[in-house]
């Protein structure tokens, strides 16, 4: 903390320290709502700030030429189109509007059961989202190249808003539910896995292979 009272480029860093900090007392151990994971990961420093990947330092740049603010950016005073949504969610892949049963249904109960049902499986796509966060937080420390240390920076606070959109949009929605056991059982892997490379694997791979499905 102390040195983030001499950082020029981010003069909320002391504040956001000492609030930090301040509420440590009032937070012993883990939240009410959540769980730990013990990770073991060797840190590597890198003295020398040239570029050593140029793909990865372009792709860095492109990342600080892209970056948005979901504060600002999305229309969150706009709310949710309950026809609109209605009209286009799916049970886990089955096009439920396609059949004669939902024809049946009022309105209010179309949007009942889509709000609930997109929640329940928004929820695992949040609880990856932080996890992919917290695996990209890990990756800086771990990989060698001073140009893969700031992609990693970056695809952290990608993620960071991934899970921040994503928690308010479920919100909209109806309530955030719990992680599937298995999803947490990968999460955790990826996690406690020894080595970058792996790590990358189980995320970029196998975390967001889950994801696309």
């Amino acid at each position: 903390c102390a040195a983030a009272t001499h950082s020029h480029d981010r003069p909320g860093s002391a504040v956001a320290c000492s609030v930090a900090m301040s509420k440590q007392a009032l937070m012993p151990g883990l939240p009410t709502h959540g769980a730990s994971v013990r990770t073991a990961l060797d840190a590597v420093y890198n003295w020398s700030y040239d570029s050593e990947v140029d793909e990865l330092r372009s792709l860095y740049a492109k990342s600080l030429d892209m970056q948005w603010i979901s504060e600002r950016d999305l229309p969150w005073a706009d709310g949710i189109d309950q026809a609109r949504f209605a009209a286009s969610f799916t049970l886990g892949g089955v096009p439920i509007q396609q059949t004669k049963f939902w024809g049946t249904l009022s309105p209010d109960t179309r949007w009942e059961v889509a709000r609930r049902g997109a929640a329940f499986m928004l929820s695992n796509f949040l609880h990856g989202e932080q996890g992919a966060l917290m695996v990209a937080s890990q990756l800086v420390g771990a990989v060698p190249h001073m140009d893969a240390k700031f992609y990693a920076a970056t695809q952290t606070l990608d993620e960071a808003r991934h899970v921040e959109v994503f928690a308010r949009y479920i919100e909209q929605l109806d309530r955030v539910h719990s992680i599937a056991p298995a999803l947490k059982e990968v999460l955790d892997k990826t996690l406690m896995i020894d080595g970058w490379m792996f790590k990358c694997v189980g995320m970029q791979v196998v975390v967001e292979g889950l994801a696309l499905y």
